[in-house]
């Protein structure tokens, strides 16, 4: 196994069906929150670092986000003693890196690729040496913005960040 960083930013974003967040499960989105959850879990038992970044600059939204994270039974694990906080501004951008190695091969999951999941990835891509990558799952992301995404792929793959598939990732665990 190499020894590896998930970063969960703002997952938040998978309770949002545009601009309503919905607590507990939403079917139409059932497969994708499975993966997300078991992705997690998995990182958690192979003793991979597992990081949620949450909104620090925005606490009451930040209790309302978590608290339908919580309602969901695929995303309590995110609430696991073993799974690092990180705060992030609402842009995504880490405020603090404290306890984290950027001398390891980091993945990203979570929304929106095209705002703060992708702001959260150039940061790490800028600040990780260039010999270990930064990988996001694109099915297991959240987008808003089909015409966004396509600019922010276009620029996350300029800047060296590559893309690969949820079997693909599980295959390093």
């Amino acid at each position: 196994t190499i020894f590896m960083v998930l970063h969960v930013v703002h997952p938040w974003t998978y309770k949002q069906i545009k601009d309503t967040l919905h607590f507990g499960p939403i079917e139409r989105f059932r497969e994708r929150d499975s993966k997300a959850s078991k992705l997690i879990t998995d990182a958690l038992d192979v003793g991979h670092k597992v990081c949620l970044h949450y909104l620090a600059t925005d606490p009451i939204n930040n209790l309302i986000a978590e608290s339908a994270l919580q309602a969901d039974p695929s995303y309590k694990v995110l609430f696991n003693e073993r799974v690092q906080r990180v705060p992030s501004s609402e842009k995504g951008i880490p405020l603090s890196l404290e306890g984290l190695n950027l001398k390891e091969d980091m993945f990203f999951i979570g929304g929106l690729t095209e705002r703060c999941l992708g702001n959260s990835m150039k940061v790490f891509r800028v600040l990780v040496k260039n010999n270990f990558g930064i990988y996001y799952v694109p099915e297991i992301c959240v987008s808003g913005n089909r015409k966004e995404l396509s600019l922010t792929e276009k620029e996350l793959k300029g800047m060296g960040v590559k893309e690969i598939s949820y079997e693909g990732l599980l295959k390093r665990f």
